[in-house]
């Protein structure tokens, strides 16, 4: 039996794995994986430890050093020669691909016996002239069209207060990979599905007049446009009104109120175009005249309320932001009733109003 096929028997025996047979001989798991193909032979102190590691003399694990040694000079060559045909083998098929895929592209491109290719068309807006069709994304909304996909995705922001926007002209755009032609679509014929409350009307123009029936707010809606066999979208859009800072007074400018007493309440909002669903106001706490805090059903001590009828005898102010501040008769003169208004989609809050009852 050579060294090799001894040593792998040794190892196997008792147990070990490559990995911890090198630790315990102080060599790398390759060094132990080179002995066992016999492609190397270990040193005097490598021989030693690994004779210790199985209890055998030395001599009983490696009996004729220079018959092993040829054997080791043989399987080296013949595993230099194996990775060198390898190599070979793999450059081989390298070339041997590159000049096939050349072949195909001269062969193709350049004879003139090609078949012509099968145009596509796609329907696309006026200001995408020239655009290459193959970077358009594919979507698909199903809540518009189950059965469709889309050429492209076109996204037209509005501003702030902006409601009407005008979309350019379709067109069909039919190409067979070297040229563009470009068709204008009759509106007449194309279908409309829309997601969003919105209105779709065509412009003087030729173009696509699109109506938002919200005049603030942010805004999110979808068109497929649909003519013949072919579908786009465009996703119109309007981001949401950053508010910056909410007032809150009573309307005759003072900071306090009576018993059984009605005074309008007022919000300004800024900037002023957002709309009066974006605040909500509300009670916080009622601070009694001895100092203690009420947070419980406030309810039972004072009430906000929106005016939908203006009563001229209240003296409130006709205003369709208008609120109202009611107190009752559980209020002791002292009290202090503190009010804010908050945002409901901002992380926004008014200052605290704080009411004293006299």
């Amino acid at each position: 039996m050579q060294f090799n096929e001894r040593l792998k028997k040794l190892r196997t025996e008792s147990g070990l794995t490559q990995s911890e047979l090198a630790a315990r001989v102080y060599v790398s798991r390759s060094a132990v994986a080179k002995w066992e193909a016999g492609l190397g032979l270990p040193n005097e102190e490598s021989l030693c430890l690994l004779a210790q590691c199985f209890h055998i003399a030395p001599d009983k694990l490696l009996t004729d050093t220079e018959t092993e040694t040829v054997i080791v000079e043989k399987n080296s060559a013949l595993s230099r020669r194996k990775t060198l045909i390898i190599l070979l083998s793999i450059l081989l098929a390298f070339f041997f691909t590159v000049g096939a895929v050349l072949a195909i592209y001269f062969a193709y491109f350049y004879n003139p016996y090609t078949l012509p290719r099968i145009p596509t068309r796609a329907l696309i807006f006026e200001t995408e002239k020239g655009i290459d069709y193959e970077k358009l994304t594919s979507y698909s909304f199903e809540e518009l069209s189950p059965e469709k996909e889309f050429s492209g995705l076109r996204t037209f922001v509005l501003s702030e207060d902006e409601v009407v926007i005008q979309l350019p002209r379709l067109l069909v755009m039919t190409t067979d990979g070297d040229s563009f032609i470009y068709e204008d679509v009759q509106l007449s014929g194309v279908i409309v599905a829309r997601k969003g409350e919105m209105t779709v009307e065509i412009c003087e123009d030729g173009s696509l007049c699109i109506t938002l029936s919200t005049v603030t707010g942010a805004f999110e809606g979808y068109l497929n446009l649909q003519y013949g066999d072919l579908i786009l979208s465009a996703k119109i859009e309007r981001p949401a009104i950053p508010i910056r800072r909410i007032d809150l007074w009573l309307e005759d400018g003072t900071r306090e109120i009576g018993l059984n007493d009605i005074k309008g309440l007022f919000v300004q909002v800024v900037p002023d175009n957002a709309n009066q669903s974006d605040f909500v106001i509300e009670i916080t706490k009622i601070t009694q005249w001895d100092g203690t805090v009420y947070d419980g059903d406030l309810s039972e001590y004072a009430v906000i309320k929106m005016i939908e009828t203006v009563e001229w005898e209240t003296g409130i102010t006709e205003d369709e932001d208008a609120y109202v501040v009611i107190t009752t008769e559980k209020l002791a003169v002292g009290a202090k009733i503190h009010i804010v208004a908050r945002a409901l989609f901002y992380d926004i809050i008014s200052e605290e109003l704080v009411i004293e009852v006299r």
